[in-house]
């Protein structure tokens, strides 16, 4: 397995020296790679932590997977970004409000 790992609050010269019993383990990458490969709890600062500014560094074949989290990405974002090819699709396992059953993202198309 490959330990990949972002802090806000650690700057990268410090984070190569943390080991994984100090809480901060794997090669330190940036926020955006970190994006491309993230799997968090929802919480206040991870809320809606996909907006425009990071779809708009995405590639337009990425396809975005979210089983982390419902409310990690905007419902509505998400599905207006692939209606506008901004992004190729996604996978969720996870709704900001579940069960549910009516989203612009389960629109065919």
């Amino acid at each position: 397995m490959k330990v990949i790992a972002f802090d806000p609050f650690v700057s990268a010269e410090r984070a190569k020296t943390i080991d994984g019993d100090d809480g901060l383990a794997g090669r330190p990458v940036s926020r955006p790679r970190i994006l491309s490969r993230i799997h968090t709890p929802l919480n206040a600062t991870t809320k809606s932590i996909i907006t425009e500014k990071e779809i708009a560094l995405m590639k337009p074949s990425v396809r975005i997977i979210n089983c982390a989290r419902g409310g990690l990405i905007d419902e509505d974002l998400l599905a207006k970004a692939i209606t506008e090819k901004k992004i190729a699709g996604a996978a969720l396992d996870v709704f900001a409000k579940e069960p549910t059953t009516e989203k612009p993202a389960f629109q065919q198309g």
